[in-house]
């Protein structure tokens, strides 16, 4: 791809009435090489209170502009920022190089120093906003809240919830951290299931469970059907013929495509996945083993890998404004632990750092013994789960907070 389309979807987007605020906030100087065109743009929503089409523009300034869905905002808008940043930075070296040269060493400092803030000014539009547009906002969520616009979205048990005063909120990130064989991706996709029926699009991803596997699952929670028999294929033909009749229910109802399933035939890069969700726009984000997603650029050592997919899907969650619900594992020293805390994490710390809110579930009791994948399965195998899962929190489980943010 030649380095000058960003540039055009860029302005492509400008176009969009859906994405015009967010592009007409970029520094102008984003726009180089098509300035006289961004200031068309600009001027013509001005002075007409709409936006010119993207045919219109093609035709009135002959130039070949276009879009490519499966490219994210965040993408482009890095790729302009690292533009900027390597033009800047080339230029002020030029200058450190030829003080240097000359022997003016405080002068070739100065040089650096103004390079180095001229980034800095390229880079801070996004993050930046002034005390009156910030209090504005506050308002207005406090009022979308009010009016009951406000979303929290539930997660595992009631007992997280009502202390996390009703969910999870947009843009945040929830770790739910525990020992190996913990039912994990049960608990996972049983909220997910939960946020389904309550009428959310869900984004379910699993770097380590095929999609089969997975609809099992669900189809054990959501048709009630035993995930036993389902699992070693001794469905009876009563039983068979009634997952048929859901199934096909569920085909004929709209409802069946507002829940996601990613697993395998996906690279489990963070940037696929920012693609997906830019393409899908999911309410609401499940990330099944997020050790297991892989950085674009492996670099490092495997706690510097993880710790670059969690910094980028914290990232994503804010600038998408989704919540993002993960599960990770205790490494081995939790399992002869008396007490968990955020040392025990496996492979990285950095999943703590970046969450808004981190849990560790625990065994009750040190001796308790856990159901098995099958028999958990078969508890957990009706529609209406929500007491169910909270009937497991008390039977099974305690949880301990590591992180409220």
């Amino acid at each position: 791809m030649q380095l000058l389309d960003w540039e055009l979807m860029a302005i492509a987007r400008l176009c969009n009435p859906q994405k015009y605020a967010f592009y007409a906030s970029l520094p102008r100087y984003f726009y180089k090489n098509y300035l006289s065109l961004y200031d068309f743009v600009i001027d013509y929503k001005r002075n007409n209170n709409a936006l010119p089409s993207i045919d219109f523009l093609k035709s009135f300034f002959g130039i070949e502009i276009y879009d490519d869905e499966t490219v994210s905002d965040s993408f482009i808008v890095n790729w302009l920022e690292e533009r900027y940043i390597y033009e800047t930075v080339q230029k002020g070296l030029s200058r450190v190089s030829r003080f240097l040269t000359q022997g003016y060493v405080r002068e070739a400092y100065g040089a650096l120093v103004d390079t180095i803030n001229a980034c800095n000014r390229g880079t801070v539009f996004s993050a930046g906003r002034s005390l009156s547009d910030a209090l504005l906002e506050l308002l207005k969520d406090y009022e979308d809240y009010i009016a009951g616009l406000y979303t929290r979205y539930p997660v595992f048990f009631d007992s997280i919830n009502q202390v996390l005063g009703g969910g999870v909120n947009k843009g945040e990130m929830f770790v739910l951290v525990a020992r190996p064989g913990m039912l994990k991706t049960w608990l996972l996709l049983a909220s997910a299931h939960r946020a389904w029926l309550d009428g959310y699009r869900v984004m379910f991803i699993s770097p380590e469970m095929g999609t089969i596997q997975l609809t099992r699952r669900f189809a054990a929670l959501h048709f009630g059907i035993s995930f036993t028999q389902l699992r070693n294929y001794e469905l009876n033909n009563e039983e068979y013929e009634y997952l048929q009749n859901a199934v096909n229910s569920l085909l004929s109802d709209e409802m069946g495509r507002n829940f996601l399933i990613i697993s395998e035939n996906f690279d489990f890069r963070v940037r696929s996945l920012e693609i997906a969700i830019d393409k899908y726009s999911p309410d609401v984000v499940f990330i099944d083993a997020l050790y297991l997603m892989r950085p674009d650029y492996p670099r490092g050592a495997l706690w510097e890998q993880i710790k670059n997919v969690s910094d980028n899907i914290k990232r994503i969650a804010m600038f998408y404004q989704v919540p993002v619900i993960v599960t990770t594992q205790l490494n081995r020293g939790a399992i002869s632990a008396s007490e968990l805390d955020a040392a025990y994490i496996a492979y990285s710390d950095a999943i703590l750092q970046d969450a808004d809110y981190a849990f560790a579930l625990e065994r009750l009791t040190p001796d308790l013994i856990l159901p098995t994948t099958g028999q958990i399965g078969n508890y957990l195998s009706v529609a209406e789960n929500v007491e169910k899962i909270n009937e497991l929190n008390l039977l099974l489980f305690r949880l301990k907070p590591l992180k409220m943010r």
